[in-house]
């Protein structure tokens, strides 16, 4: 495609004219139009528009999509609770393992992964049917879950253990067990899904891992008791 060539799509959602433009200018490529995550999951991309919405970056505006489920955990009833956003109901209850106390979603929002705080477990719910489908045995008292961007990985923190437990979501089993500060209670994937920071309360410091080698590179001093890292 020569710069100054362009494409149009032309589409119409809700009768509301809703075309897509893409193509080259001198400045780069770029993308014009909303794309919603409907359309993505059902409709393959060709080659021209998977590249010019990579390279458009901040003008390759997409439309955020509306909350599926929200999914809670119920630490004193060792259950998730099920919440539809369009009636605020619960539409399903999931028993889970003892004390589960944080959720994770997959990327894709296929799979949920419960921390059981008192079972020393993951328990991962289909959201499609809301079943258990695995229960992953992991450390001490693990108490938060990160999943990776490319939702291959879910980070796990063992408080008691002072680890993270690293679960291939393809197979639900630990493929790694890293060892970390004391007391590690939070952690935050990069949005390149190269590292995983991790809060460790009892040794006032910050473990970073490099989630290719699932090591850990750096240790990072910090103030008393860190608990929560966000990372962007």
């Amino acid at each position: 495609m020569a710069a100054g060539t362009t494409t149009n799509y032309p589409r119409t959602i809700n009768n509301i004219n809703a075309d897509l433009t893409w193509g080259l200018v001198e400045a780069g490529r770029f993308l014009n139009g909303l794309m919603d995550e409907v359309e993505i999951y059902n409709r393959g991309l060709s080659a021209v528009e998977i590249v010019s919405i990579f390279a458009a970056g901040s003008a390759g505006k997409c439309k955020p999509g509306s909350a599926r489920a929200a999914y809670v955990a119920n630490a004193g009833s060792n259950s998730v609770s099920v919440i539809n956003p369009t009636t605020n109901t619960v539409v399903a209850t999931v028993t889970v393992g003892h004390n589960p106390v944080h959720v994770a979603v997959t990327p894709n929002g296929a799979n949920a992964y419960v921390s059981n705080a008192g079972a020393n477990t993951v328990s991962v719910i289909n959201t499609a049917t809301n079943s258990v489908v695995a229960t992953v045995q992991v450390g001490f008292n693990p108490v938060h879950a990160a999943v990776t961007p490319n939702g291959s990985s879910v980070y796990v923190t063992n408080v008691r253990s002072n680890s993270v437990s690293v679960i291939s979501t393809a197979t639900n089993a630990v493929l790694a067990t890293v060892s970390v500060g004391a007391n590690p209670v939070h952690v935050a994937i990069t949005p390149d899904g190269g590292h995983a920071y991790v809060t460790n309360a009892g040794s006032n410091n910050v473990s970073v891992i490099d989630t290719a080698t699932n090591t850990v590179t750096a240790t990072v001093p910090v103030g008393r008791n860190p608990v929560n890292v966000a990372v962007f």
